[in-house]
Order: structure tokens, then sequence, then C-alpha cells
């Protein structure tokens, strides 16, 4: 009795050596944009709307707005978190993505690599900020405005990665 349970502790935990260790779920667009204060970014007063909330078996998505209540200021964040088993790492995901965007805006989009999370490009044709992040499995786009506050984007990027590692 005392070697089958030994046996079978060892087989658990072989099974959970191999498998990638996965951290904690990432919560809404919204709920990340208020953990890392994006209102002490935008000013006083600022408001929250959930747009989109998708989840499936392979991939969940949300995108939420923060708005000023003039709209002069504006934050929006697209979350995926990919469930899928296998994934592609950031730099093939950061070069797939640099390639469509290239394909839609054409050849001469200005793209930027940045050094931000595990991999990460600034479009400043369309005023976005992509960032992979947990070795490819998460995406955060952020999308400021005015749509050329790059520098706000990246510090909520900053933000975003310190309080989700």
């Amino acid at each position: 009795m005392t070697r089958m349970a030994t046996a079978l502790t060892l087989i658990i935990a072989l099974a959970a050596m191999s498998r990638p260790l996965t951290a904690d779920p990432l919560p809404s667009a919204c709920d990340v944009l208020q953990a890392i204060d994006i209102a002490a970014t935008l000013g006083p007063d600022t408001t929250y709307a959930l747009t989109t909330e998708i989840e499936t078996q392979d991939f969940r998505m949300s995108l939420c707005s923060a708005d000023t209540p003039d709209l002069s200021s504006r934050m929006t964040l697209m979350v995926r978190e990919t469930l899928a088993a296998q994934t592609p790492d950031a730099e093939t995901l950061r070069n797939q993505t640099i390639d469509e965007l290239r394909e839609t805006t054409g050849q001469t989009t200005v793209i930027e690599n940045l050094d931000i999370g595990d991999a990460a490009i600034w479009v400043g044709e369309i005023g976005q900020l992509m960032v992979w992040h947990r070795e490819g499995r998460v995406l955060f786009i952020f999308s400021p405005a005015p749509m050329q506050d790059r520098t706000a984007a990246e510090a909520a990027a900053l933000k975003t990665l310190a309080a989700f590692p």
C-alpha cells in the first residue's frame, strides 16, 4: 500500500512538473485599468465602460475604455489571454503581428519594437502599444487618446506588468 501511494505521488508530481506553471487569470480590462489607477493619469471623474467580454475554451478577451467626462483623454485597453495548451512565443507573435499590420496598413507603416514585457511594438499611425506578456499567452493593447500619447500608453503598460506579473 505504501509503495502504491509513493508511486501515485511520484506520478502526480511528474505530471505537474511537465505542465507549464500558469499565473492567475487576468481580470477584465476595466479591472486592470482600475488596478493601475489610470484615473490618476487621465484625471478626476474618469469613467469606465466595458464594451466587450468574450470567453471560449481557447481564449479570454475583454475591452474597456476609461474616459474623462469631457472625452478629452481616454485609455482603451484590450486584454487577450490565450487558454489553449500550445501557443507561439511572444517574439513569434510580435513578428506575425508586424507582418499582418504591414499587409493591412502598408509596407511604409512605422512600427517600433520596444523593450516592454516579453515583446512590444508601438504603431504610431494607429496610436497603439501592443505588449505580449506571460511568454506570449497574454496580449495587452493600449490605445491612448490623444492618439499619439505614447508616453501614457507606455506608463500604463509598465504599471500593468508590475501589477499582474
